[in-house]
C-alpha cells in the first residue's frame, strides 16, 4: 500500500511538472468580447490540419459567427487555437448580397498571436457568407512545416 502511495505521488508530481508545451495555452480572447456584448453565437466552424510530420490532428482555429438582433450586424472572427501569441496568418471575411462596400468586411493579417477580425456588416433581412483560413507553423524534430486550413460556407442565417 505504501508503494502505490507512493507511485500516485510521483505521478501526480511528474504531470504538475511538465513542459507548457503539453498543455495548450489557452485564448485570452472571444470571440463575443471583441463582437460585443449584444452578440451572440450563431455558428462556428472549426480548422483543423494533419501535421506530415507526426500525422497528428491538430485544432488550428476556430471561425466564430455572432448576430446582434440590437443592431442587425452579422459580426465574425477567427480565434486561434494553437500556437496561442506566436505570429501566424489568419483571416476572416463576411458578406451580405448583392455586394458591396458598405455590405463586405474582411480582415487579412500576417503576424497575429490571437485572433483575426471582427469584421461586421449590416444582415438584418439579408443572408450571409463568411469564410476564413490560418496558415501556422509547425515545428517537430528540427523539422519545420506550414499547416492549413480554411472554410468558405454558401449563403447561410438568412434573416
Amino acid at each position: 500500500m505504501r508503494s502505490l502511495m507512493t507511485l500516485l505521488i510521483a505521478v501526480s508530481t511528474l504531470a504538475v511538472s511538465l513542459p507548457a508545451e503539453a498543455s495548450a495555452r489557452k485564448n485570452p480572447y472571444t470571440a463575443k468580447g471583441l463582437c460585443g456584448p449584444t452578440f451572440s453565437v450563431i455558428d462556428r466552424k472549426r480548422l483543423y490540419d494533419v501535421s506530415p510530420i507526426d500525422g497528428r490532428r491538430y485544432h488550428l482555429s476556430t471561425l466564430v459567427l455572432l448576430y446582434s438582433s440590437a443592431t442587425g450586424q452579422n459580426c465574425a472572427v477567427n480565434m486561434k487555437r494553437r500556437r496561442i501569441d506566436k505570429p501566424d496568418n489568419l483571416h476572416i471575411s463576411i458578406i451580405t448580397r448583392p455586394r458591396t462596400a458598405e455590405n463586405s468586411d474582411g480582415d487579412v493579417r500576417h503576424n497575429l498571436g490571437f485572433f483575426a477580425g471582427p469584421v461586421k456588416v449590416y444582415a438584418r433581412d439579408k443572408c450571409v457568407q463568411w469564410w476564413g483560413g490560418t496558415f501556422q507553423k509547425h515545428r517537430k524534430h528540427h523539422t519545420t512545416v506550414e499547416l492549413f486550413s480554411g472554410f468558405r460556407s454558401g449563403w447561410v442565417h438568412c434573416r
